[in-house]
């Protein structure tokens, strides 16, 4: 798979998507897209595209030193 399109999506307080925030990122990989997802966003969404198709939509959830990623 050639180049991983990454869309970071955060969350405001209120538990919405911060309008204008979106983060948009490129990376060699989709297992640098994760990472790339994981250490730029607190809450929120990544949203992975190859080739113009999008292939993942994770959410970033939990909070302090217990997040974890749920698959949407």
């Amino acid at each position: 798979m050639g180049r991983v399109q990454i869309v970071i999506r955060p969350l405001d307080n209120a538990g919405a998507h911060s309008n204008g925030s979106d983060t948009e990122l490129d990376s060699d990989s989709i297992e640098s897209a994760l990472l790339v997802s994981d250490i730029n966003l607190v809450h929120g969404t990544a949203e992975l595209f190859a080739d113009g198709k999008r292939i993942a939509r994770l959410i970033k959830r939990g909070t302090g030193h217990a997040p974890f990623w749920e698959l949407g």
